[in-house]
């Protein structure tokens, strides 16, 4: 009978550098080669963490330098690279995608990680200040 042997607890929970670039909102209407350089910040958690818990962090991150006036994670794109090891931008938004992106961490001797911040265009509703024509009661001008 063939055992596999447990992995090491150095194995499981090692340290993953985050290198973070966060574009503005103004930033994002612009075309792509005139956007300039993002903010960029880091963070460092260990690999068994949860996905909730980093999506906590990256909004805290989201929150010191952009200062948004609402904080969502359905209001920003979020995509990552490894380097040397997955260099193709891929979406990181749900858990599947997270132990993804860990798994391939973990395989460099250094386990990075490069994520890439875009806020989504926000809608604002166009508020109308001259009623309708329909909206004005014709008894009142009589």
């Amino acid at each position: 009978m063939c055992s596999v042997a447990a992995p090491q607890a150095a194995e499981i929970d090692r340290k993953i550098t985050y290198t973070i670039s966060i574009y503005t909102p103004s930033q994002m209407k612009k075309d792509e080669k005139k956007r300039g350089d993002p903010k960029n910040t880091f963070l460092q958690l260990r690999s068994d963490e949860s996905w909730d818990t980093l999506k906590a962090q990256l909004l805290a991150k989201i929150s010191n330098i952009l200062k948004p006036v609402t904080l969502e994670f359905a209001n920003y794109g979020f995509y990552f690279t490894v380097p040397r090891v997955h260099t193709k931008a891929t979406s990181l938004d749900d858990e599947p995608s997270y132990s993804f992106m860990i798994n391939r961490a973990l395989k460099g001797k250094d386990p990075a990680v490069s994520l890439t911040i875009e806020p989504h265009p926000t809608r604002v509703p166009k508020v109308s200040i001259a009623p309708r024509c329909s909206d004005i009661d014709s008894q009142w001008f009589l």
